[in-house]
């Protein structure tokens, strides 16, 4: 059976992926800082995890042992901020936004770098956002938010370049662009899935929309 990692798996998002993975028969991992009850089904495991908590990453893999993951998926659920103009940034909020959506994804993937490596085909998937993209950058808002999800962005890049002779392959998604707002969750969650599962190898280092478009950088 395969096996998959989600984070952030008790709401939103990452509660829709857990669903469908989930009912197209994978073994499914669902990490989360609940207690993720209304989740528990035979091929479904909840696991704590708090991104944080700064022992987050390594009490996670040591729940997973050795395992293989054929693919972890990041939610990392953080939302924009309310700092529409640049003096209402606040350091705090800043810093919290950056460790939930840059630093513990970061953190997580190279503590369960070896689990990776022992699944087939297997995947790193990073839930960016279409703010993140400098290139296609029409607002001028939500400017932590923004930057967390560009050193996303720059983070799974890199790993895609370090970790192809792995066979690891990275992928950067973002749920939320434009073509997307008539949408549901679950129909959000699905188009994801099927990116997820038609990507290989040569696809690593792509930031791409549900529906498996290219974003600019």
């Amino acid at each position: 059976m395969r096996c998959i990692l989600i984070t952030d798996a008790d709401t939103g998002l990452g509660a829709g992926l857990v669903r469908q993975y989930a009912a197209d028969g994978w073994r499914v991992i669902a990490a989360c800082s609940g207690r993720g009850a209304n989740m528990r089904r035979p091929n479904i495991e909840v696991v704590a995890y708090d991104a944080t908590a700064e022992d987050s990453a390594p009490r996670l893999a040591a729940q997973i042992g050795d395992r293989p993951l054929d693919v972890i998926i990041d939610c990392a659920a953080v939302t924009a901020g309310n700092d529409g103009h640049v003096a209402d940034i606040i350091r705090h909020d800043w810093m919290a936004t950056m460790t939930v959506a840059a630093f513990a994804p970061a953190k997580l993937a190279l503590a369960l770098r070896d689990n990776l490596q022992r699944g087939a085909s297997p995947k790193l998937v990073a839930i960016s956002s279409f703010a993140a993209s400098i290139g296609a950058c029409t607002a001028g808002h939500s400017y932590s938010f923004r930057a967390a999800k560009a050193a996303l962005n720059s983070i799974w890049r890199s790993f895609s370049i370090e970790w192809r002779p792995l066979g690891i392959g990275c992928l950067l998604l973002a749920p939320d662009t434009g073509a997307d707002t008539d949408r549901s969750p679950a129909e959000i969650a699905a188009a994801l899935k099927r990116t997820i599962n038609g990507a290989d190898v040569d696809s690593s280092g792509a930031f791409l929309d549900a529906r498996g478009t290219h974003i600019l950088w």
